[in-house]
């Protein structure tokens, strides 16, 4: 994100534009947290399912812990 943003800003100082510094800080505050925020969503998404995958993998175990149970513990695990 950073290099090619830094020339023309150098360019728009020089012509006397002193207010594009604050424009092209904005553009590259917003791009980082931009992609920073797709980086979480992409990392929250991998939890969700790894924790989805766990959840199902265990409900079983219990059910079969739960053989000998009556039909009241059972519908605990259902």
């Amino acid at each position: 994100m950073t290099g090619i943003w830094v020339e023309p800003m150098r360019d728009f100082i020089r012509q006397g534009y002193k207010w594009s510094v604050l424009y092209f800080l904005e553009v590259v505050i917003l791009g980082h947290l931009f992609l920073l925020n797709l980086f979480l969503a992409i990392l929250l998404q991998n939890f969700e399912e790894s924790a989805r995958n766990t959840v199902t993998k265990k409900i079983p175990e219990k059910v079969k812990e739960c053989i000998d149970c009556d039909e009241t513990e059972k519908a605990l695990f259902s």
